[in-house]
């Protein structure tokens, strides 16, 4: 089997899309694998099923992949920007990636699992060579589903720890007794959400837990 193939049928790609060539670099460990259209392709424009998209311009992007052996392995394609007939212009969402993400669907499971196994962030983005700027939209999606799936029971009480003192955190903390539904959690996770992971340098379930308002932060002395 050739090696187009062989990641082919790893990344899963289906008509239009196929690999039209792989390069190895041993000096840098890394797989680079260049995905391409097939040329003429066609998009049919979802504001008006009469008519077709028109390819705008074109978008150079590349993901992370999961590892090939200990090598890195990077997904790049050329993604056209498609022009619609009511004036919007739209990214192509690629079959093998999230729209916008920097790595692909594989990798962010991978990313997810590493996540509840370590125990910091950190541990993760060194064991995968990936930025905490990747890492942590990430976590943050993945805890967003999580919530939003989720029961709207009510919860008398919720127990706590404080793992990360030496980040300058409070290192005790109680809560305080109050009735709450997840679904007061779902809203104020949405609008506070993304600056408490930005502050916080900790993972997302820890960071909610000590910034929500129904929790009290108590300072010992050291």
């Amino acid at each position: 089997m050739k090696d187009t193939a062989l990641y082919e049928h790893l990344l899963g790609l289906k008509a239009p899309w196929s690999v039209r060539r792989v390069d190895l670099s041993l000096a840098d460990q890394r797989v680079v694998v260049e995905v391409v259209l097939k040329k003429g392709q066609i998009w049919g424009d979802p504001t008006d099923a009469t008519k077709r998209a028109h390819i705008n311009g074109w978008s150079e992007r590349q993901w992370r992949h999961l590892d090939t052996c200990q090598f890195e392995t990077i997904i790049k394609a050329r993604i056209p920007q498609l022009k619609f007939s009511d004036g919007t212009v739209e990214e192509l969402t690629v079959p093998w990636a999230e729209r916008y993400s920097r790595v692909t669907t594989l990798m962010a499971a991978f990313v997810i699992k590493l996540l509840e196994a370590c125990p910091t962030t950190q541990a993760v983005c060194t064991l995968t060579r990936l930025s905490w700027s990747t890492v942590n939209p990430i976590m943050f999606s993945a805890v967003e589903r999580g919530i939003l799936q989720r029961y709207e029971d009510k919860i008398t009480y919720i127990g706590i720890d404080e793992k990360s003192h030496v980040r300058g955190w409070p290192t005790h903390l109680e809560p305080n007794g109050a009735v709450m539904a997840r679904v007061a959690i779902k809203a104020w996770w949405a609008a506070s959400g993304p600056a408490i992971i930005r502050r916080s340098g900790c993972s997302c379930a820890s960071a909610g837990e000590r910034a929500h308002p129904s929790y009290t932060h108590t300072d010992h002395a050291h």
